[in-house]
């Protein structure tokens, strides 16, 4: 996905009030042709690094939870 379309994306998430989003589907980030090494949700937009990205960002929330 290239990163005007996720930067979209995020703007519409963001418009429909941040609902909570579980990242079911990912795609790799691109800018122009060049691969950042972020993958980014297809549902909300959000990026982060690695295709585990999600269960990390679980993971560091159960943890601070405890």
């Amino acid at each position: 996905m290239q990163l005007a379309r996720a930067e979209r994306l995020r703007r519409r998430w963001a418009a429909r009030g941040n609902p909570p989003c579980t990242h079911p589907n990912l795609d790799k980030e691109y800018y122009l042709s060049s691969d950042t090494g972020d993958y980014v949700c297809t549902t909300c937009g959000k990026a982060g690094f690695g295709p585990d990205w999600p269960q990390q960002d679980e993971e560091k929330r159960i943890n601070a939870a405890d």
